[in-house]
């Protein structure tokens, strides 16, 4: 059973929500006041404190292609993230 386009409302939400979250798209048009900005490195300890830490909510979107990294290093820090890999 296909479902048209128009009926995948789930998808078409999640689509949404990915582009406004990698992109800081709202319907297809980039928005100036909620586009995401780059995250220097030198400010991951900062943000993963007040985020992970502190709980707090940021002001601004961060990409999810700063968010990835910034939480890693945050984690390595703090002990959780796994100092070696294991082997296959």
């Amino acid at each position: 059973m296909e479902l048209k386009e128009s009926q995948n409302v789930g998808l078409a939400h999640w689509q949404q929500q990915n582009r406004q979250w990698r992109d800081g798209e709202v319907d297809g048009n980039t928005q100036s006041q909620t586009t995401p900005r780059p995250l220097s490195p030198r400010k991951y300890d900062y943000v993963f404190r007040k985020l992970v830490i502190d709980k707090k909510q940021l002001k601004r979107p961060l990409p999810l292609t700063d968010t990835v990294p910034m939480l890693i290093h945050g984690w390595r820090k703090t002990g959780v993230w796994p100092t070696q890999q294991p082997t296959v």
